[in-house]
């Protein structure tokens, strides 16, 4: 087959000539690399233009076959005019870095998909995953510019449009802007998330709550805990990410306007082992 041909020849041909050099033995097959990085642009010079989108786009189609990382296939995407593709893959990279907590590599990604010239959608969801990054980066103007731009362009519903408010309405309480943020409000409480997004979901409502705790706003921070509530109970047990955050949000309550010394240092001694449970260490670290 084509598989064992290419491979024989960059044993018979290739290597022995030290143009290649073996870089790993996978699931999918042997990998080769080029010794040195002038070789490899000079093949790559070889090519022509059409030549070159074409094996972009057969790279791009067998690095996902082979669950090669999203930022390669977003290059050879790109590289292969496949802007959409390139889009959807550097998207799911963003997401993977700010997992990792990997701030600066979530922007330069954002930024990067955003060049590809995404769909009102797309690049709604791109700035929705930016607004966090930008904000854990303390750059508070820049994730409410983020923010409001990816509530502007999801529809209602979409779990990014969920998050980007409650970034939105945090940074407007840094900014003195919480007056633009408060007719949000009512669609955070009621939406319906799906099972699948019921923990980023309730990270929204606690994100939100604070916002008006800090500006001893009672009312409304109540409204957000008495919905992180329900999913709590709605849950149970089953699931110590929204646990964590149920808890943990309560106990910023209670610190800042709360009459209970005694109940927040329980909430949280009961908090921490669920943030250690879910694995969630930013929340840990608070």
């Amino acid at each position: 087959n084509g598989f064992a041909q290419r491979r024989s020849f960059a044993y018979d041909m290739l290597l022995p000539h030290e143009i290649l050099e073996p870089l790993s033995e996978e699931r999918s097959g042997p990998r080769w690399r080029f010794r040195h990085a002038l070789m490899r642009d000079a093949a790559y010079a070889l090519m022509t233009q059409d030549e070159q989108v074409a094996w972009h786009a057969e790279a791009a189609r067998f690095c996902e076959r082979a669950g090669e990382d999203a930022v390669v296939i977003a290059t050879h995407c790109e590289r292969a005019r496949d802007l959409a593709g390139a889009v959807r893959h550097y998207t799911a990279a963003a997401e993977q870095a700010y997992r990792h907590n990997d701030l600066a590599t979530v922007i330069a990604l954002v930024e990067r998909g955003l060049r590809c010239g995404p769909t009102a959608e797309a690049r709604g969801v791109l700035r929705g995953i930016e607004t966090p990054a930008m904000f854990y980066a303390h750059d508070f103007t820049s994730s409410w510019h983020a923010s409001t731009e990816a509530v502007s362009l999801l529809p209602v519903g979409h779990p990014k449009r969920v998050q980007a408010i409650a970034y939105a309405t945090f940074v407007a309480s840094q900014l003195g802007k919480l007056g633009e943020a408060r007719p949000y409000i009512d669609e955070l409480l009621t939406a319906q998330p799906r099972a699948a997004e019921y923990s980023a979901y309730c990270a929204a409502l606690g994100y939100a709550s604070i916002s008006y705790v800090v500006q001893m706003h009672r009312a409304p921070a109540a409204r957000f805990l008495a919905r992180l509530a329900e999913f709590d109970a709605l849950v149970g047990d089953g699931n110590p990410f929204l646990r964590g955050h149920a808890l943990y949000w309560q106990l910023r309550y209670e610190v800042l306007l709360g009459d209970d010394p005694h109940a927040a240092d329980e909430m949280g001694l009961r908090c921490a082992p669920c943030h250690e449970l879910a694995g969630d260490r930013r929340m840990l670290a608070c």
